[in-house]
């Protein structure tokens, strides 16, 4: 009996606290949302986040766009993370093409945002997971990383359209 009891209390304390979690995060979530570059110029690069399940990444200018999907972790009420996954290539310049798109993973994740709650952001790039090698591949390749190899994780900025 006195197991059940504290089996049932654990369950609510749980549940209450991944709704509190959820709850907090919310406007975090929400203020992802938009185009994040290095600099808010006619750089390249950039990671355009739609929606959960429509998020854009210019890899390479004119060569790998991409289209990508979200899974929120949450560490805490101050900071957001977003494991960020390959759904498939969106637009391909003559270099993207050369890439086995059919041997990439679309379950390892590709990219992390961490997003505080002082509003910086923080993305880090981990490259196309090769189901065949087991292992990443166009891992520093990244515009973001292209201009910026010393700087890791990149900062991102918010920019209007």
């Amino acid at each position: 009996m006195k197991t059940t009891l504290y089996l049932l209390l654990f369950m609510v304390l749980t549940v209450s606290l991944n709704s509190f979690n959820s709850f907090s995060n919310k406007p975090l979530q929400e203020n992802l949302k938009g185009k994040w570059k290095t600099t808010c110029d006619n750089s390249s690069g950039f990671v355009n986040i739609i929606n959960d399940e429509n998020i854009i990444i210019e890899v390479n200018s004119n060569q790998i766009y991409i289209k990508a999907r979200a899974k929120y972790r949450f560490y805490s009420p101050s900071i957001t993370i977003m494991e960020i996954f390959l759904v498939e290539p969106d637009d391909l310049g003559l270099g993207g093409m050369k890439l086995n798109w059919n041997g990439f993973s679309g379950t390892h994740k590709i990219a992390e945002i961490r997003a505080f709650k002082n509003q910086s952001v923080e993305f880090q790039w981990f490259g196309f997971y090769d189901k065949e090698k087991k292992k990443y591949v166009w891992e520093r390749k990244m515009d973001f990383l292209l201009k910026n190899p010393y700087e890791y994780p990149v900062c991102l900025k918010k920019c209007p359209r």
